[in-house]
């Protein structure tokens, strides 16, 4: 992960800055072909601080799906009342429409990204947190449904 975790607005926009850096160069290069200071230079950032905020290529890749996370979470906290499939129809919708956002970016990491083994592997050890994110914001469909009754160990299940 990170480095330094952004405490300060101007810090949080820097890393930001670096990070979208990241991501136009994964679109556009490739993971594989996209080096730091390739980063560094397009961010407009020394290396040296964009190593501050990124310790590593891999980094970048967390931090992308930390970020869907979060805004997965976000869409799942604003889902209208109603129906378990108008609720699940719903998230769908907004989860596409944010995948949309990065779609080139997500093609370059594909290959790794289903390597369980990898380091930025979505289904891997290194990328348990954002994956219980993302289930928890998925069970939230299932309480705000009006007409579905399920019990706590069906929707751990769910």
């Amino acid at each position: 992960m990170a480095a330094t975790a952004p405490r300060t607005l101007k810090s949080r926009q820097t890393r930001q800055s670096i990070l979208d850096a990241a991501l136009a160069l994964f679109a556009e290069k490739g993971f594989a072909s996209t080096t730091m200071r390739d980063i560094a230079a397009r961010a407009g950032m020394s290396l040296g601080l964009t190593y501050r905020y990124f310790e590593r290529k891999e980094d970048f890749a967390v931090a992308l799906y930390e970020r869907m996370g979060a805004e997965l979470e976000q869409a799942a906290a604003k889902l209208p009342a109603g129906t378990l499939a108008a609720r699940f129809e719903a998230l769908i919708v907004a989860t596409i429409a944010h995948l949309e956002q990065h779609r080139e970016a997500f093609l370059a990491l594909a290959a790794r990204a289903f390597d369980p083994h990898d380091a930025i592997g979505v289904l891997g050890p290194g990328t348990e947190s954002i994956r219980a994110v993302a289930r928890a914001s998925w069970g939230v469909i299932i309480d705000g449904a009006a007409d579905v009754s399920v019990s706590a160990v069906d929707r751990a299940r769910l």
